[in-house]
Order: structure tokens, then sequence, then C-alpha cells
């Protein structure tokens, strides 16, 4: 049975006329020779040779130096120009910072940690707690979090992958008022 074939496409843009088929028999059509050379050619082209930029290669040693520091230069900007400080909530920024995460809750009472960088919510839905995490805050309800004393405050552990655990700098009576509110609530 033979097999058709096109053997031509007009050059023109856009538009492709087909020239006569042509009727090649099957045991012509598995002895045509191959027309693709299959190495590639070794000349530079817009490409280039398959390793990088004009085939200048960089030292894995000199690309992690480059980047590290890199990294460093820009925390120690951000350390100096004051972005990397703990944010210092007042009442109503521990209130917006709650309603942020918690739109549908109502926030009732408020107590603020002396350092300004937590604060203990009561809330419609329970007890919840908003802590500075860098120049940002963090909500979490506390329902079913465990406490522990530690030399400088409490330490809050929420079973939850997204936020484990944190510290919280207290005082002597801060210490105690907290964990009372946090266990009664």
């Amino acid at each position: 049975m033979p097999v058709s074939a096109f053997s031509k496409l007009a050059s023109a843009p856009g538009k492709f006329e087909f020239s006569e088929p042509i009727s090649l028999q099957k045991s012509e059509w598995l002895n045509i020779p191959a027309t693709i050379d299959p190495t590639p050619p070794l000349t530079a082209g817009p490409i280039g040779r398959h390793s990088g930029c004009g085939g200048n290669d960089m030292p894995l040693e000199i690309l992690l130096a480059l980047v590290a520091g890199g990294i460093s230069v820009t925390a120690f900007i951000l350390h100096m120009t004051g972005r990397s400080a703990l944010t210092v909530m007042s009442v109503d920024e521990a209130r917006s910072a709650w309603l942020r995460q918690f739109p549908e809750d109502d926030v009732s009472q408020i107590l603020t940690a002396q350092d300004g960088h937590a604060a203990l919510l009561q809330t419609s839905q329970g007890m919840g707690l908003v802590w500075a995490f860098g120049a940002d805050t963090v909500a979490r309800p506390l329902q079913g979090c465990d406490l522990s004393d530690r030399p400088d405050g409490l330490r809050v552990s929420f079973h939850e992958f997204a936020a484990p655990s944190t510290r919280l700098t207290l005082s002597e009576t801060e210490r105690a008022d907290w964990r009372l509110l946090i266990n009664t609530g």
C-alpha cells in the first residue's frame, strides 16, 4: 500500500501551499536515510554552548560567597535602619492586630505586657494572644495551649504547625497574672 506525503511547503509567511503528494512504497519509506545530525554543533550561536553565558562558568565557591555576602549585607542594613526592631503595641494596636487575623471576633478586654511586645485578649471565642514577630505581629487563640515557666516569663506552646510556640518576656507578677487568666479563660 503506498504512503502519501507532502514534499514541500512554500516559504511565504502566514501562507502554506502544498505541492503534489508523492507516493512511496512501504519498503522505500523505511529505507530513507536520516537527514538530521544527532550531534549538536559546537559553534557559539545566540544561545551559547550549553555552559552559561558565553561559556564562562562561575565556580560554586564564588557564587556561594556572593550569595552569603549579599544576604549578610541586606540583614545588616535592615538592622541598622531600625527595621528589625520588635513592634511595641498599645491596646488599640493589639486590638487591630487581632482583628486583622480574626475579623469575626469581638474583643472585650485587652491586657498588654509591660514591654509592649505581647497582649492577652478576651474575645467572643475565648482567650487569645498577640505577640510581636519582628516588625509585625502574630495572633493565636489560646484554647488547648500549654504553658511553661521561664526565668524571664512564659513559654506558650500552641499545638499548631504554623506557630508551634512563643516565649513571652514578663515580670514575676505579670507571669502569675497571665498564667491565671489563660488557665481560667
